[in-house]
């Protein structure tokens, strides 16, 4: 079930509330964010982060993972969601070049 709360809702974001998960949904101001700690198809940050992409963040540097590591997570995953997420991300791949 989902729900949403207008002016947010607010929640700790402590590294001991963060790792009682391995998933986190979130909707932000610059729209929707998935936050996977252990991805399908992966053996997790240290077998994604080699080859991450990264940004410059408020002065904090991020790692993403890279198009062809989500889509390897997303066939790995292959639900019907995940199945339609591969056509996108193909073609976004097609488009960087």
């Amino acid at each position: 079930m989902a729900f949403s709360v207008p002016e947010g809702l607010a929640f700790d974001a402590s590294r001991q509330t963060l790792e009682r998960s391995d998933l986190w949904n979130l909707v932000t101001d610059g729209g929707r964010l998935d936050v996977i700690f252990m991805p399908a198809g992966t053996r997790g940050f240290d077998d994604l982060a080699p080859r991450a992409d990264r940004f410059e963040v408020y002065g904090n540097t991020l790692l993403v993972a890279r198009l062809e590591d989500i889509m390897r997570s997303k066939l790995a995953a292959n639900r019907p969601q995940d199945r339609q997420d591969v056509v996108i991300i193909k073609e976004m791949i097609a488009r960087r070049g």
